[in-house]
């Protein structure tokens, strides 16, 4: 992050100078307001909601909160609607929860899946496959829930903006159609056969990644993150590098409850990440990890040369010498030129700049040492950084064969 500052010269105290504050500053209040819309177009809202069998509930980057969560439950169980949720929507987990999209999407049967009502909200998704989706066979209408006026028509069809707080916005939605349906005695509404469409991707695509995984034993990328997401607490906070480590884990999703994800989606990719998560470990006392490749690990390493490292942050460094997304893209991936201009193949380590800024390292370049290594690297006292060697062809490799087995299942 840039900030300006306006400092007057002379820049520097002189001999017997102190700093004296300025007396006399005003303090101005900001009073937090919550936007609420008129009855009017509440209620043909209401009545369009009513008139709609198939609706679709899809939450892009959010911070997580419990407030939004539950009550997109409460919908989710009573009036039987799919929410969707990217890895950073930061919604909690429950049984009807839409997570594997990123996986069955792709050969989904996707008309049969449209909603003639999307309702979104939150900031970027990561899911390519649901873009594509959304942009292939748009709803009839798409509402969009935020107070921010800036609108970005990411899908284009965007047919209403509304703009209010998502909390605000589904509390509401669901006390009066529930109170609707309980006065008029009536349990009509939406389509719930939708929900069970949804689900059963879902289920596959659960059953899918539990199958797939229980059999490997080599160490790729793929099993390295898979494992490394199994192995986090629930009350940590997840700082995820651009590139293939959010798409990674979008892919598998993070099931442990209470854990907070963070990505610095809409930016160029791979910088801040790393002083990103140093500044968010330094505001809270929680366990914060940080998922990050080498090529976005060491484009950003100097963020670690402050004095006073936080105690609490965790670094994982998935190390295949230089990236493999271009691999994996059909383009760059039959190109003579892939590994000399494409990627940024390097041997660099970890171990010297961990041990320049006094974080425990350690090792792991199969599955028993990641096994064996991960009590010692997550107990230690004070910050660490597990670097896990993968090599770049074999986990290409294993991506396809990953792919293909999707196809296979869906």
């Amino acid at each position: 992050m840039h900030v300006n500052v306006p400092i007057r010269e002379p820049f520097y105290p002189t001999t017997g100078e102190h700093f004296i504050s300025s007396g006399g500053i005003r303090r101005i209040e900001r009073i937090a307001a919550t936007p609420q819309l008129d009855a009017p177009t509440w209620h043909r809202l209401l009545d369009e909601w009513e008139d709609t069998p198939r609706i679709l509930i899809a939450v892009g980057q959010h911070t997580g909160g419990d407030a939004m969560g539950q009550v997109l439950k409460k919908i989710t169980d009573e009036f039987r609607i799919p929410v969707l949720g990217d890895a950073v929507s930061n919604l909690p987990r429950h049984e009807l929860s839409i997570t594997k999209h990123d996986l069955f999407l792709p050969q989904a049967d996707k008309e049969f899946l449209r909603p003639d009502l999307l309702i979104t909200t939150g900031k970027s998704f990561i899911s390519k496959a649901y873009k594509q989706f959304v942009q292939a066979y748009p709803p009839r209408q798409h509402w969009h829930i935020s107070p921010d006026p800036h609108i970005i028509d990411t899908f284009k069809s965007l047919t209403v903006h509304v703009p209010v707080t998502p909390e605000y916005f589904f509390e509401k939605l669901y006390e009066d159609i529930d109170y609707h349906r309980f006065v008029q005695n009536d349990e009509d509404g939406q389509d719930e056969s939708y929900l069970e469409d949804w689900m059963e991707y879902e289920r596959k695509g659960r059953v899918a990644v539990a199958h797939y995984f229980a059999k490997l034993t080599k160490l790729t990328d793929l099993t390295a993150l898979n494992f490394v997401l199994s192995q986090l607490t629930a009350n940590a906070q997840v700082h995820v590098a651009n590139s293939m480590s959010v798409r990674y884990v979008n892919q598998l999703t993070i099931e442990n409850q209470g854990i907070e994800v963070y990505s610095n989606r809409g930016t160029s990719g791979i910088d801040g990440c790393v002083s990103t998560a140093i500044g968010a470990a330094l505001q809270t006392t929680r366990p914060v990890y940080l998922l990050v490749g080498d090529v976005a690990f060491f484009y950003d390493r100097n963020g670690l040369l402050i004095e006073f490292l936080p105690s609490n942050l965790k670094i994982i460094l998935l190390n295949n010498s230089g990236g493999t997304i271009f691999r994996l893209i059909d383009g760059p991936a039959s190109q003579p030129e892939l590994s000399a201009f494409f990627e940024t193949r390097h041997d660099y380590d970890a171990r010297r700049t961990a041990g320049d800024s006094g974080i425990a390292y350690t090792l792991a370049e199969d599955m028993d040492q990641l096994n064996s290594g991960w009590d010692a690297f997550s107990n230690a006292v004070g910050p660490a950084l597990l670097e896990i060697k993968t090599d770049p062809e074999v986990s290409a490799e294993q991506y396809r064969e990953w792919k293909a087995h999707l196809k296979l299942i869906f």
